[in-house]
């Protein structure tokens, strides 16, 4: 993620697919394309909005019942559509004047994004070296015993003399 960040930024080229640029695009305001739109946007946002609501409707039905996760159910959904119903009005009555700002800011998306790419992979490389315990398996310390041979007072459950 590092390397790939860090030459997306000093190249100044995009990771672009080649299948959408040449995917047949049809800008007619129809009542097909919107719900096209609709079948597409609940696909692609069910890895952020599934886990909430399994959570959700899905703690409710196990510990309140049928019915109450029905209606914890109806909640979510009004909830989900009154977001997806203001933006979209906004959207539609402020067209005109937000259009402007993000072509102004569309030169720098690919920099910001290859700076938080190799900001992941710095966070990925830390984690996994100082967290995880590469740096400590590597030098031989059982992370296990840590705590108990700090003589912090804290029993250790994997030594025989806690």
């Amino acid at each position: 993620m590092i390397v790939l960040g860090l030459c997306l930024l000093l190249t100044h080229k995009s990771l672009g697919l080649v299948a959408g640029r040449q995917a047949p695009i049809n800008p007619q305001r129809n009542l097909g394309n919107a719900f096209l739109f609709g079948i597409v946007y609940a696909v692609a946002s069910l890895s952020c909005a599934l886990p909430i609501f399994l959570a959700v409707v899905g703690g409710t039905l196990a510990s309140q019942g049928l019915l109450r996760g029905l209606d914890q159910f109806l909640w979510y959904a009004l909830g989900m559509g009154t977001v997806i119903f203001v933006v979209m009005i906004g959207a539609a009555v402020a067209r005109p004047s937000v259009a402007r700002w993000p072509r102004t800011l569309t030169p720098y998306v690919h920099r910001v994004s290859a700076m938080f790419l190799i900001g992941a992979g710095v966070h990925l490389v830390y984690y996994w070296l100082f967290q995880g315990g590469l740096v400590f398996w590597a030098l031989g310390v059982d992370l296990r015993h840590a705590r108990h041979q700090s003589g912090n007072g804290m029993a250790c459950p994997w030594c025989a003399d806690s």
